[in-house]
């Protein structure tokens, strides 16, 4: 407590403050001895109980980073204990976003893509038959696209459509009615 009341005295001495920061060892003081510099409202002894009992829990490293973030903040009137709290969830955010965003992009190897792709077309079978339909369909429809493309231009912008072709597009159609009749009669 003599400590505190130290601290409430020396706080409106600018002077003091950096021998005060240098010599005290508690973060939470230092950091208390702060915002009695930046918001001039008096803060009592039992004020710095409060801020010293709901803060008790953070490290040095979290008290840093929330009053760093509580100083950067428009704030009228000094932040209460739980505001800092608040603004520490802040800190730790953009300190994560800031580190995902430093990751080097993933890199895969041949086998791994390859075990990548097996994994999901497991649970896609797992998911149900439809999925896997339809991922084929998909497949397959890119696969005829890409032929289609890779073939040589006779400049006429005719495309010539193959009886086996026309006798496929005949199946996919029936079957595509058929499923989606089943559908509405549901």
């Amino acid at each position: 407590m003599a400590d505190q009341k130290e601290n409430q005295e020396h706080r409106n001495e600018p002077n003091d403050s950096p021998l005060l920061l240098s010599a005290h060892k508690d973060y939470l003081g230092q950091w208390l001895a702060i915002l009695g510099e930046q918001y001039p409202q008096e803060m009592t002894e039992l004020a710095i109980v409060g801020y010293r009992l709901a803060l008790r829990d953070l490290t040095p490293h979290q008290l840093d980073l929330a009053f760093s973030a509580a100083l950067k903040a428009e704030c009228a009137f000094r932040p209460s204990a739980g505001q800092i709290r608040g603004y520490l969830r802040e800190a730790r955010r953009e300190l994560n976003a800031a580190e995902i965003r430093a990751l080097p992009e993933a890199q895969l190897t041949d086998e791994e893509a390859v075990e990548v792709f097996n994994d999901i077309r497991e649970r896609a079978e797992a998911a149900g038959p439809s999925l896997l339909a339809q991922h084929d369909a998909i497949k397959k429809a890119r696969e005829e696209i890409a032929a289609l493309r890779a073939e040589p231009d006779t400049g006429k912008g005719v495309i010539e459509i193959t009886d086996e072709m026309r006798t496929e597009h005949e199946r996919k159609k029936a079957e595509a009615l058929k499923r989606f009749g089943e559908k509405r009669g549901a």
